[in-house]
């Protein structure tokens, strides 16, 4: 990771926050000695059309099985 401030490609990680679809890194240049931060997202995965009209279609149904007339 090419650094902000000097532009050296070394540098080490000094913390790392993982979120729900995020991780945040402060890391520090091994030259200037600077710290910054890198963000890096991800996109969730998601089921295909199919099996998640499946996955309604069962909570559907289990949800009726507990209702009597």
């Amino acid at each position: 990771m090419k650094c902000p401030f000097c532009g050296c490609m070394s540098s080490s990680v000094v913390r790392t926050e993982k979120l729900t679809l995020e991780v945040i890194r402060v890391r520090q240049c091994d030259s200037c000695r600077n710290y910054w931060e890198t963000r890096e997202s991800f996109e969730r995965k998601v089921t295909p059309p199919q099996k998640a009209e499946e996955r309604i279609q069962m909570n559907l149904f289990e949800a009726g099985d507990d209702k009597e007339d």
